[in-house]
């Protein structure tokens, strides 16, 4: 036996463990039952962890899901905070895919179902998961029948084995949704991106994007959705429904996890989703911290596009290809949608040709030189281009455009690197928090790199999110 917590829980052996604690199988001493119990790790613990961690569990307590693990009891006791939820003793989907491979279509299709059915029991009752995919999709086998649970629902800032943080996002690379790769909040719609992920995973025993973490980062924001393998029973109508949950805007996804499962449910019952259009749905718009444009005087320099514009291989970037130039003086925000695919221009990177470091509040951010491909755009070699890069600052960009002049090359690239050094703006960066003057470390929140032609036609752009430049 490993302990007792509350004078209640004994714990008899180690079940499972991770980055936010371990998971003990334990017996209910008042009741005689199996439970499972999550002792938090301390060093996880703080004054938000606490608020979250309460609040959070008393909600899920009184969620009633026969697809979400059942909360029994939740707090702290010498110190230690834990979480009691019913045992299920046979194993995630990691481990029946481990056993047995891809699943079949249909049995596919139901897991996914009921999975889409907690998250809409969660969602009703305010809670997002953020953290969707197999490790956290606990099995429960009656019979022939394999009923899944939904567990962890993202409690803690860090979660068990495999989850990653991305610029300060907590989740699983391969299956976030795009705008989370970015930086914006959990919603519904992340959810249902993330159930996308998870049938596409179950039909073929991998994610939709495989790499590191940035690799699958930038596949997310930029890849078309990964068609299912045509021998794939009845792949047609599957590959609708993961198309649509894992589509790049959330208001082309399906508008609720229930309407998910239903065209699941559908396809399993006649081999056809009941839509796989796009419904007309308004959604807010994400609001950055501090919404008021900031005013400086133009840059006396050029700032280093590479350090702002790559970082670790890849960074978070997508591709927006309006042609029209912006309205002079006009200010939008760092994320005026989802990110699109835009497939004939693209970044490329130059290998060991200009890498370097910059520190920010006393952190390494890992930079390397990028250059745009635009020879689809219908630029001869020779042309001249325009680069134009602007930040924001507090979740606006501002007038400010700093602009310099290249040549498209002979293979129909822009070389977009700058070598100028970085002097700190007014109004900026409050003394001493931008080291080296690099305007990142207290307020710039994006940065866009624009290439276009003599005319001023936009040929491409880049936004950024600068979190991801932010190394942890």
């Amino acid at each position: 036996m490993f302990g007792v917590i509350a004078d209640r829980y004994e714990l008899l052996e180690i079940v499972g463990s991770g980055g936010m604690g371990v998971v003990y199988r334990a017996r209910d001493r008042v009741l005689g039952r199996t439970v499972a119990v999550k002792v938090i790790r301390q060093e996880l613990v703080d004054q938000e962890f606490v608020r979250r961690f309460e609040r959070e569990a008393a909600i899920l307590a009184r969620v009633r899901s026969p697809h979400i693990v059942v909360v029994f009891d939740y707090g702290s006791s010498d110190g230690q905070f834990y979480l009691v939820t019913d045992f299920h003793a046979d194993g995630d989907l990691v481990g029946w895919l481990e056993q047995h491979g891809p699943m079949p279509a249909r049995l596919a299709a139901e897991v996914t179902a009921a999975v889409a059915e907690g998250l809409a029991d969660a969602h009703a009752a305010g809670v997002v998961h953020r953290d969707v995919k197999p490790g956290n999709v606990l099995l429960w086998r009656r019979g022939e029948r394999l009923l899944p649970v939904l567990a962890d629902f993202g409690i803690a800032t860090a979660e068990d084995g495999g989850l990653t943080v991305t610029g300060g996002v907590p989740g699983s690379p391969p299956f976030m949704a795009p705008e989370r790769h970015l930086g914006q909040a959990a919603t519904a719609a992340t959810d249902v991106y993330a159930l996308g992920c998870l049938l596409y995973n179950l039909l073929t025993g991998r994610p939709p994007y495989d790499g590191t973490s940035f690799q699958a980062a930038s596949a997310h924001i930029n890849d078309p959705v990964p068609q299912l393998p045509p021998e794939l029973e009845r792949v047609a109508g599957l590959d609708a429904i993961v198309a649509r949950c894992m589509a790049k805007a959330p208001e082309d996804r399906y508008p609720t996890a229930s309407e998910a499962a239903e065209a699941l449910r559908a396809w399993i019952a006649a081999g056809t989703p009941v839509s796989t259009a796009p419904a007309t749905v308004t959604t807010a718009p994400v609001v950055l911290p501090g919404s008021e444009p900031v005013r400086r005087r133009v840059w006396p320099v050029l700032l280093a596009v590479a350090a702002l514009v790559a970082v670790l291989g890849a960074g978070s970037w997508w591709l927006l290809g309006r042609d029209d130039p912006p309205a002079a003086g006009a200010r939008d925000p760092v994320t005026t949608g989802t990110p699109r695919v835009e497939p004939e221009a693209r970044l490329i990177p130059v290998d060991g040709a200009c890498g370097y470091v910059v520190t920010v509040q006393g952190r390494d951010v890992q930079v390397a030189c990028r250059w745009f491909d635009v020879r689809a755009r219908g630029l001869s070699a020779g042309a001249s281009v325009t680069v134009e890069l602007e930040l924001a600052v507090d979740g606006r960009y501002s007038d400010d455009v700093a602009r310099t002049h290249r040549t498209v090359a002979a293979d129909g690239t822009v070389n977009v690197e700058q070598h100028e050094a970085v002097s700190e703006y007014d109004g900026l960066c409050p003394s001493g928090t931008c080291a080296g003057g690099f305007p990142v470390a207290d307020r710039a929140t994006g940065a866009r790199l624009t290439v276009r032609d003599e005319d001023g036609k936009r040929i491409v752009r880049a936004t950024y999110a600068l979190a991801d430049l932010r190394s942890s």
